[in-house]
């Protein structure tokens, strides 16, 4: 069965968490758990117009880069794969987020009310 767009974005934001997390990337991490909210009823919701700001604000998610210089966990033989795999999170994230918005024509979605 064909995973929801709405859950294949919340799979790649948990997964990019988790990427940044173990590679020393708190700021970064922290804002994409604000992503993940929870409404009244106690469901857990993606705010898909927070997650596209991260994309478009002056010190961009895209702009960031993973480097031993800047204290992060990677070193000389890790830092350009570990790059890679951030821009392919970033890109499938950006895209998903997107399409979530276009398809729901909503800035919040509840990942339990998609298949």
């Amino acid at each position: 069965m064909l995973r929801s767009t709405v859950h294949q974005l919340f799979d790649q934001v948990v997964s990019c968490e988790q990427f940044l997390e173990n590679c020393g990337e708190q700021m970064w991490r922290d804002k994409l758990c604000q992503t993940r909210v929870v409404d009244a009823a106690g469901n857990e919701a993606l705010d898909l117009d927070l997650l596209l700001s991260y994309f478009s604000q002056s010190e961009a998610f895209f702009d960031l880069e993973l480097s031993k210089v800047h204290g992060h966990r990677v070193d000389e033989s890790t830092e350009a794969g570990a790059n890679s795999h951030l821009v392919s999170l970033r890109l499938d994230i950006y895209y998903l987020a997107q399409k979530c918005r276009d398809e729901n024509n909503a800035s919040i979605v509840i990942i339990s009310a998609y298949p």
